[in-house]
């Protein structure tokens, strides 16, 4: 899109500001990966933290 980078991924200089921004207001940046049978095994356990907390979930045996 206009030679513009996109698809939710930071730059390395984006990436030391937020962090810096973030450690001069005393908060830690903490980076996390997401998998999607991770993020269904705890929204089958805990479906009140889902974005729709009324349906269940099984979790992922495969």
């Amino acid at each position: 899109m206009g030679g513009l980078p996109h698809g939710g991924a930071y730059t390395r200089a984006e990436l030391a500001a937020l962090v810096a921004h973030a450690a001069d207001r005393g908060v830690t940046v903490v980076p996390e990966i997401e998998m999607p049978g991770h993020v269904r095994a705890a929204l089958a356990a805990y479906p009140h933290l889902g974005n729709r907390p009324g349906r269940r979930l099984d979790v992922w045996r495969q």
